[in-house]
């Protein structure tokens, strides 16, 4: 028996429509909200960590200067906060004016993480909350990043000096919920989460999978990833990435929250042009890049350098821009 032409046409449509969802669920992160409040684009962001210095009369002079050798503006500046630090401040109002999105990594140095999942640090995270609410803008808040190494005190790995007791794992866990849900009741939606560890575990045994603190409390996945880094060989970042990003990409958008590569011999220029290349090709879950202008990886100085990240910054596949 035939079947009337609007029932095959209909039919046809509904497979049409289940098939897209079912690539688009194959392809793309299969939880949360695409980057909450800093959406994933169909481009990538660029950004950097250019300090100009610390104290009250801190400003983003030095990212402004940046952006006139670039010929743009980036699109995420990063700045780092100690716990009991406020913010934002003068760094966030200038990004605000300038239409950058501030990314606040944000510290719990000697911090004993059990204590700010008992609620004992309340009033300070209902501060910064409140704070934040009121910027009225979209943020990037990376809580307590590289757990997955030895060298922070809130890893329970921590080898560096005394160790803060009961830092473990389980507790970091219990830490980021906790401060997660604190901002959430106060409506600090405009607060994107970035859950960001180490481009290696360190040692091997300190997975990062054991930080983890969940689908329905990260937006973004940030790896972050040196080259040169001492007693490492020198690679190209897909080799830095890749095993984190083939644990992650599935489950979330991810950002490079802090790359950069040592001179080495005057390959540097070609470091990034790799990297240009390397990410729209082979990383497609990779939405955002951010520079750390720091040290060793300072490319200020270095023309060659400083021009194939320009071209980076100005190619078509790395010009997502801020959500307003």
């Amino acid at each position: 028996m035939r079947r009337p032409r609007t029932r095959v046409l209909a039919g046809a449509l509904v497979a049409l429509v289940l098939a897209a969802a079912a690539l688009a669920w194959l392809t793309w992160p299969r939880h949360g909200t695409r980057g909450g409040a800093v959406p994933a684009r169909s481009a990538i962001y660029v950004g950097v960590y250019a300090p100009s210095g610390g104290g009250a009369g801190s400003s983003t002079d030095a990212v402004a200067r940046f952006e006139r050798g670039l010929g743009r503006r980036v699109a995420i500046d990063q700045h780092y906060y100690d716990w009991t630090d406020p913010f934002p401040g003068r760094l966030e109002q200038d990004d605000a004016r300038a239409g950058r999105i501030p990314l606040l990594t944000w510290q719990p140095t000697g911090v004993r993480l059990a204590d700010v999942a008992d609620g004992r640090d309340d009033a300070l995270l209902r501060a910064r909350a409140a704070a934040l609410r009121s910027y009225g803008r979209p943020v990037l808040l990376r809580l307590a990043h590289e757990p997955n190494g030895d060298w922070y005190t809130w890893s329970e790995a921590y080898d560096r000096g005394p160790r803060i007791p009961g830092n473990t794992a389980a507790a970091y866990v219990r830490a980021w919920r906790h401060v997660h849900a604190v901002f959430a009741a106060a409506g600090a939606d405009n607060v994107a989460w970035v859950w960001s560890p180490n481009f290696r575990d360190y040692p091997a045994g300190n997975r990062a999978e054991r930080y983890y603190p969940g689908d329905d409390v990260v937006d973004w996945v940030g790896i972050d990833a040196y080259n040169g880094v001492p007693g490492g060989q020198w690679t190209g970042v897909g080799p830095l990435i890749a095993p984190l990003y083939q644990r992650f990409a599935r489950r979330k958008p991810l950002m490079l929250s802090e790359v950069g590569t040592s001179a080495g011999g005057g390959r540097r220029a070609a470091w990034i042009d790799g990297l240009a290349a390397e990410l729209p090709a082979r990383y497609p879950a990779v939405r955002a890049v951010v520079w750390f202008d720091r040290a060793e990886w300072e490319i200020d100085h270095d023309t060659r350098a400083f021009a194939a990240f320009a071209r980076m910054a100005r190619a078509g596949a790395f010009s997502a821009r801020p959500p307003s």
